[in-house]
C-alpha cells in the first residue's frame, strides 16, 4: 500500500527557505517577503517573489509567468507532473512529515476503529469525487471531514486566445467572463483551464481539460488539484443573480453554454449530488430546480438517483435530453422550450 500523503499539510509545513537553499537560490530581503533570481527564465535581477509565510511564489518579470505554491515550485524544479513524488521530495527537503501525526488516524485489525463520521465522509468523497489517476492516494481508514476548499492565493496565467476555446464553440466574451484559457506550464500544462469559485465568489481551484484528442496513457481528460473537494462546491453558483430557479447540469461546458444563453445554471462537476451542494442551493434561496443531465444511460441513471434527494427540499422538474446529446450540444430551441431564461 502506498504511503498516505496529506498534500495540504505538506504545503503548509514545508520550508521555502530550505527549498531555495536546496536548489542553490539565494534569498534577498527580510521578513516574510523575499526575492531570488528566477530559475524558470534567464533572470539577471531578483524577479522571483516568495512569501515564506503563505508558501507561494510569483515571478514579476514580463518574460516569465511562473507562479504557484511551494509544491508546484518543487514540481517545476524537478520537471515532473507527478505531485506525489514532488510532495515526497518537498517533505525530504524541508524535514517535515507527509501527514499530520496528530490527526492522521489509521485503522488496524484488532484496534478500535476511528470516528464513524469521518468514515462516512471518506466513503462519500470517494464515491462522488474519485481521485484522478495522476494524484490517486491511499487514504487512511478515516479522516476528519473537510472544513472547505481554501481560496487560492494565486491565479494561473492563461492564454484566452488559444484556438481550443473557438473549437469548443465558446465566444471570446464568455471566455473573458469565465476567465478561462490555455495553460502552458505547471501541473495544468497543455490543458484548457476553467476557474472554480465558491458561493462567495472566491477562486478555490482550476479544472484542466486536456486539449488534444489523443490522450496519453495514464492521463486523465480532466484534472483537479489533489486537495480540492468538488462535492463542496457548485460550479457557477456565484454568478446567478436571482437563484430562485436554477438548472443543474453535470459538467463545466454544459454550464458555460447555458450561461451564455442567459440560463441560470450550476454544474455538479459529476453525476451525483452531495449534501453540501444541496445546502448551498438552500442557502442561496433556490426554490425550483430543473435537472438537465446528459442524454445517455449514465445521465438518466444519475437523474433517477438525484430527483428523490432534491425533491425533499425543492420543486423539481427533470428534462430528458435527446439520445446522445448534452447541455452543450443540444439545440438552442430545445433549451428555450424547456428552461426559463433570464432577460439579456
Amino acid at each position: 500500500m502506498s504511503q498516505f500523503i496529506d498534500f495540504i499539510y505538506v504545503k503548509n509545513h514545508a520550508d521555502f527557505t530550505a527549498v531555495c537553499a536546496h536548489y542553490g537560490l539565494k534569498l534577498v530581503g527580510r521578513g516574510e517577503e523575499c526575492r531570488a533570481l528566477c530559475p524558470f527564465h534567464d533572470d539577471t535581477e531578483p524577479s522571483l517573489s516568495i512569501n515564506l509565510t503563505k508558501n507561494v511564489f510569483n515571478c514579476f518579470s514580463g518574460d516569465c509567468d511562473a507562479r504557484g505554491n511551494i509544491l508546484e515550485f518543487v514540481a517545476e524544479m524537478e520537471e515532473t507532473d507527478d505531485l506525489r513524488s514532488a510532495a515526497v521530495q518537498l517533505a525530504e527537503i524541508s524535514g517535515c512529515e507527509l501527514a499530520d501525526p496528530a490527526t492522521k488516524r489509521m485503522t488496524a485489525k484488532g484496534k478500535k476503529k476511528s470516528d464513524p463520521k469521518g468514515s462516512r465522509w471518506k466513503a462519500r468523497r470517494k464515491a462522488q469525487n474519485p481521485p484522478e489517476p495522476e494524484t490517486q492516494e491511499e487514504e487512511p481508514e478515516a479522516t476528519e471531514p473537510s472544513k472547505g476548499n481554501e481560496p487560492l492565493t494565486f491565479k494561473l496565467k492563461l492564454d484566452a486566445e488559444h484556438p481550443y476555446g473557438e473549437e469548443c464553440g465558446v465566444s471570446s466574451a464568455i471566455i473573458d467572463t469565465m476567465e478561462m484559457g490555455y495553460c502552458s506550464r505547471g501541473m495544468m500544462a497543455d490543458r484548457w483551464c476553467i476557474p472554480i469559485h465558491n458561493s462567495d465568489g472566491e477562486l478555490v481551484a482550476y479544472a484542466g481539460r486536456w486539449v488534444d484528442e489523443d490522450l496519453p496513457k495514464g492521463t486523465s481528460r480532466y484534472l483537479l488539484p489533489p486537495d480540492f473537494v468538488k462535492t463542496l462546491e457548485l460550479f457557477n453558483l456565484h454568478r446567478i443573480q436571482d437563484p430562485e430557479h436554477v438548472v443543474i447540469v453535470e459538467g463545466y461546458f454544459g454550464a458555460i453554454r447555458l450561461h451564455a444563453l442567459w440560463v441560470p445554471v450550476v454544474a455538479l462537476m459529476g453525476s451525483s449530488i452531495s449534501e453540501e451542494q444541496v445546502a448551498l442551493m438552500e442557502n442561496a434561496g433556490v426554490k425550483r430546480i430543473t435537472l438537465m443531465l446528459d442524454g445517455d444511460k449514465a445521465g438518466r441513471t444519475a437523474a433517477g438517483a438525484i430527483v428523490p434527494v432534491v425533491a425533499q427540499r425543492f420543486f423539481v422538474r427533470d428534462v430528458v435530453l435527446p439520445d446522445g446529446t448534452e447541455p452543450d450540444t443540444v439545440p438552442e430551441a430545445f433549451v428555450f422550450e424547456h428552461v426559463e431564461r433570464l432577460e439579456p
